[in-house]
């Protein structure tokens, strides 16, 4: 089987880490910096309910007037794009470069988050090929 016909299951990262929407922003700077990632599941009760990015992070910096004691969300995005984890490789990367994005959300059949396919993941199986 061709790898970009596998499922994206195969290549995505298992159990991100996460975070609340109601923990401040600079809590998830910390475990963003801890683990070296640049996208954090956003879990409400287990539920994915957004997506925080260090561009979310450096953006929120750069508005007049933010203070320190905004929560994460402030600044997720309410909407991530989810994937299934049979989806194929080729179909979330065509999904990522038509909606412009850095990752993507993977679920199970229950829409319970399993993992994360970024952009770096997808480099590192293009360089395997």
């Amino acid at each position: 089987m061709e790898k970009n016909r596998e499922p994206i299951a195969k290549f995505m990262t298992r159990t991100p880490h996460s975070i609340e929407p109601g923990q401040p922003l600079e809590e998830a700077r910390k475990i963003m910096g801890r683990h070296d990632i640049r996208h954090l599941p956003v879990l409400s009760g287990g539920r994915i309910v957004g997506l925080l990015s260090e561009r979310d992070l450096t953006y929120i910096r750069t508005l007049p007037g933010v203070g320190q004691d905004l929560k994460v969300k402030d600044a997720m995005v309410y909407d991530p794009v989810l994937v299934s984890e049979s989806e194929s490789l080729r179909d979330v990367a065509q999904k990522m470069a038509a909606a412009h994005i850095g990752s993507v959300l993977v679920c199970d059949s229950r829409s319970r988050l399993t993992g994360i396919f970024t952009y770096t993941d997808a480099l590192r199986v293009l360089g395997e090929s």
